[in-house]
């Protein structure tokens, strides 16, 4: 399998980590030296001039125009499948919805089988971006249609994290999907490591999650209109998230750290008030990895089935009356077995082998 990703080195989104997940399954099924990896170079502004981010934007804007994205190009298009050519995989593993141009190249001049997976219905991401104050996010639109379209009518096998997306797939494009495969983590929670104190006073609440639209509204609103009627203190972790320049003695942030684990261990409870999005959240199956109580916006549940104490909120007083009334241990074995039955990532293998072998 050639498996062909932009996200492969970041670990610090949501999407990076859901790619890291794929891999890794395609290496359990197939076997380490049977999974080459191709690794896409995405559009970043990330450590650059002003100069450079200027010719970086225009090169990007050109692409779009040209139809390519998540950094497809003519020439990167036609390395893959040479490559592929040369090599003679059996299956190409493309992560992301976004790369049709390719998918359509490989299936008109190759035999080789396309797996696509979709972190969500990138057209309504885009939309919800421009909806909610990102106007320049409707840039990508016609260019995010025309590969999703190519994806849909020429790959193989699609496969999306849920049914709300299979349901939008199939609105938008006339492809149902083939295969739903859940978000899931490879377990890394030593239990012995896990501390088991009771609730206290202020309660420690836990928000995990980068600078990403669908975060950052929904915090706002949440540290504005919830956190000043409850008895805790907020912690938030996450790349890009020091931009939040929010002067409040109950909020401390933390920005890209290198490892979640101990503030996963030192929280009480793990808040997501997300309010827009797509696909599903990789920060709910962290909580529950580390055996945590959630309270979240439908939103953030989307795709999972009912997690043992979890806290749907619809509305700020929900939130409020919730976070007052918890009590009890910081940890909750009932979420952790719940986690390993469900959304550990060697509980999805026989799905995937449905369609790799």
């Amino acid at each position: 399998m050639l498996f062909v990703s932009s996200n492969i080195s970041s670990t610090q989104t949501g999407g990076g980590v859901c790619s890291m997940r794929n891999l890794e399954l395609c290496e359990k099924i197939l076997g380490l030296d049977n999974v080459e990896i191709y690794a896409l170079n995405a559009f970043s502004f990330m450590g650059k001039s002003f100069f450079v981010k200027i010719l970086s934007l225009l090169k990007a804007m050109f692409k779009l125009l040209m139809g390519y994205s998540n950094g497809s190009t003519w020439n990167t298009d036609k390395k893959i499948v040479q490559l592929i050519k040369e090599k003679g995989f059996d299956f190409v593993f493309i992560d992301s919805s976004l790369n049709g141009l390719l998918v359509k190249r490989i299936k008109t001049e190759t035999t080789t089988q396309v797996i696509c997976f979709f972190h969500n219905c990138e057209k309504n991401m885009v939309i919800g971006q421009w909806k909610t104050g990102s106007p320049l996010s409707i840039l990508r639109l016609w260019a995010v249609i025309k590969n999703e379209k190519k994806t849909c009518k020429y790959a193989d096998y699609i496969i999306a994290l849920n049914k709300r997306d299979n349901n939008l797939i199939e609105k938008n494009y006339k492809r149902k999907v083939d295969l739903l495969l859940p978000i899931s983590l490879k377990d890394t929670v030593k239990d012995k490591k896990i501390e088991n104190r009771k609730i206290g006073s202020p309660k420690k609440g836990l928000f995990v999650g980068s600078y990403f639209f669908g975060n950052v509204d929904g915090l706002k609103m949440f540290i504005h209109n919830v956190l000043p009627h409850t008895d805790m203190q907020l912690t938030v972790v996450g790349k890009g998230m020091k931009k939040l320049n929010i002067d409040n003695s109950k909020v401390t942030i933390y920005d890209g750290v290198k490892s979640i684990a101990s503030f996963y261990i030192d929280a009480d409870f793990v808040i997501a008030p997300i309010v827009s999005g797509g696909g599903m959240k990789v920060k709910i199956a962290e909580a529950m990895m580390y055996g945590k109580k959630i309270v979240g916006t439908p939103e953030a549940f989307q795709g999972y089935e009912k997690i043992p104490c979890s806290y749907i909120c619809e509305t700020y007083s929900d939130f409020v009356e919730t976070i007052n009334s918890l009590s009890g241990f910081s940890y909750n074995t009932c979420v952790r077995e719940y986690f390993l039955s469900d959304y550990e990532t060697n509980t999805q293998v026989d799905s995937l082998k449905k369609i790799v072998l």
